[in-house]
């Protein structure tokens, strides 16, 4: 009995650590970010930056950095602004999260009130173009006054 559990569990520790390509979920966030890292040159950088801010549910909007002279950014930001969450912010960051990573996250919310961090990826589920990407998310809602400023910058650099 000792070994079948001991069997069972290095088959579920395997088969959870194992990215299998076919049962991966594609979801809209990896589009935009897939077709600006086709378009790097070695050793190029491009940050893309958006969020929120305002009083929740008040008058919150969303925003986006754009670039005058680069149209990758810009593209990116018309995609943004109109496919992104205002209200859930915090569902922008679990679906970008989720694209890189192959994670899945249930929800359509998650009620997480604050949240703030960098994770880096150097391997990603949408094809890789030799890419190294660097998220830096924050997220709160509410707070005394009820004010939020969001956001949530990707970095993408292709290796030389």
């Amino acid at each position: 009995m000792l070994k079948t559990g001991l069997m069972l569990a290095v088959a579920v520790a395997t088969t959870a650590c194992t990215k299998d390509q076919s049962t991966f979920q594609r979801n809209d966030f990896c589009t935009p970010i897939e077709e600006i890292a086709q378009t790097l040159d070695a050793g190029e950088t491009i940050e893309l930056k958006y969020g929120r801010h305002g009083r929740w549910l008040v008058d919150s909007v969303k925003w986006c950095v754009t670039s005058e002279t680069d149209p990758r950014p810009q593209r990116f930001c018309q995609w943004v602004m109109g496919n992104t969450s205002t209200e859930f912010f915090e569902n922008n960051i679990l679906n970008t999260i989720s694209c890189l990573s192959g994670a899945k996250f249930k929800g359509p919310a998650t009620g997480v009130k604050a949240w703030e961090g960098k994770m880096t990826f150097h391997r990603t589920q949408i094809p890789s173009y030799d890419v190294d990407i660097i998220l830096e998310y924050k997220m709160a809602i509410g707070g005394f006054d009820g004010w939020a400023d969001d956001f949530l910058k990707i970095g993408i650099t292709k290796e030389q």
